[in-house]
């Protein structure tokens, strides 16, 4: 996903789990909404992994929630305090616990009131007619680091006739919408709207108030086609099924999560740009290992928007794909170094790396590129070093070497 600042790279973050056992954290969540007064109220038990817990364990949550309780058990404490890291207006609460320590941690939170809003106008909403929760209102308390975590949720007061889409499992009960997501994510987002509509198609869901309009039959006509592309290369997609929701707000953005996309009416129009964008954001399911606020992030973006450029031509013909590649180079030729030179920008991530590696394919092979990241895929890479591993093992030294060292020119 393009962004151009650090809540885009966040809103991005289907991106990046740091380092942690093999068993994720936990949450369990009851929220309370309620749409007249645009509130909520949750209570979130969060299960920490004996492996990941630390001697001070921090979560962020928005500003605007009253926190009422926080429970750590006894061989911990915890402490609630402002702070204006990553933005000004969250609050940190930071668990700190007695050594030495082999159990999970357990960490009870309750809090209420409004949703923070971190953007302006705020993409989420608690009104009768949407209620959007992700976050860009930190409306759970996230680990620092964004670290991915399951999740059970019970979210009640949703009116009956909204329409709910989530990850994972999503059932109806009443005025209560239950979310079981088992494949582990850094967020819990989820949209109820008035209005929407369900086409479903092989594993890939599409919900629109309306799903006659040009986006909408685009989406139609590419999901199906585009999940299948990316199975017969990188096999089954994590957390499916794939599922795109468009909603009506007023600011113009979206995000995508692992199988869930997240977009507005309006924007790109034409079919081979809406095409590549679904492409590159159903990609991150498995392209999206490495931290956004590093040089590694090429491993992400540059390779959803090689992958996506490849469904183009699938899509549409190889002199589509040419002309897409040849918008590239016109940013790319001022494009700086995509290593050695920090985090990245859009010009680096988005047009060179993926011109290099569409000069890698030519280099080596397709049938050698498309091998390295079928096999890349089941455990993507967090740091170059390890691609370029991967890479001299199929195609050798010296074909690494050169493609590492066009990065950092």
């Amino acid at each position: 996903m393009k962004g151009i600042g650090p809540l885009a790279i966040i809103l991005a973050l289907p991106a990046y789990t740091q380092a942690q056992g093999n068993v994720s954290s936990h949450y369990d969540v009851v929220a309370n909404i309620d749409t007249d007064r645009n509130t909520l109220a949750a209570v979130v038990r969060i299960t920490v992994p004996a492996s990941d817990v630390q001697p001070a364990n921090e979560f962020l949550l928005g500003g605007t929630y009253a926190v009422s309780s926080v429970n750590a058990g006894r061989s911990a404490t915890a402490e609630v305090a402002r702070t204006d890291k990553p933005f000004p207006g969250l609050q940190n609460i930071t668990v700190r616990c007695r050594l030495p320590r082999h159990d999970d941690l357990r960490l009870e939170v309750r809090y209420a009131g409004p949703l923070t809003a971190l953007t302006t106008p705020p993409l989420n909403a608690i009104t009768p007619d949407l209620i959007e929760l992700s976050l860009d209102s930190f409306w759970l308390p996230v680990a620092d680091g964004f670290k991915k975590f399951t999740v059970h949720a019970d979210i009640r007061g949703v009116p009956r006739d909204l329409v709910a889409v989530s990850q994972g499992i999503v059932r109806r009960s009443g005025g209560d919408v239950l979310i079981e997501r088992r494949t582990p994510d850094v967020d819990l987002a989820f949209v109820a709207m008035r209005g929407l509509q369900r086409a479903t198609a092989d594993g890939f869901e599409f919900y629109a108030a309306d799903l006659a309009t040009n986006a909408s039959e685009v989406y139609l006509r590419h999901g199906k086609a585009i999940v299948r592309f990316l199975e017969d290369w990188f096999g089954t997609m994590p957390g499916r099924p794939a599922r795109v929701v468009i909603v009506r707000r007023q600011r113009k953005s979206g995000y995508n999560r692992f199988g869930y996309i997240v977009m507005t009416d309006g924007g790109p129009q034409e079919e081979a740009e809406l095409a590549q964008f679904m492409a590159h954001e159903f990609a991150h399911s498995w392209w999206s290992p490495c931290d956004p606020r590093t040089e590694h992030r090429w491993l992400s973006e540059s390779i959803a928007e090689y992958v996506a450029l490849r469904y183009i031509e699938v899509a549409f013909g190889p002199n589509a794909r040419d002309k897409a590649l040849a918008i590239k180079r016109e940013s790319a030729a001022k494009a700086g170094p995509l290593l050695g030179a920090g985090e990245r920008e859009d010009a680096e991530l988005y047009n060179k790396g993926p011109l290099l590696l569409a000069d890698l394919e030519t280099k080596i092979g397709r049938a050698r590129i498309d091998s390295l990241l079928a096999e890349l895929a089941h455990h993507p890479p967090h740091v170059t070093a390890e691609f370029m591993r991967a890479l001299a093992a199929r195609a050798g030294d010296e074909a690494a070497s050169a493609f590492e060292q066009s990065m950092r020119r």
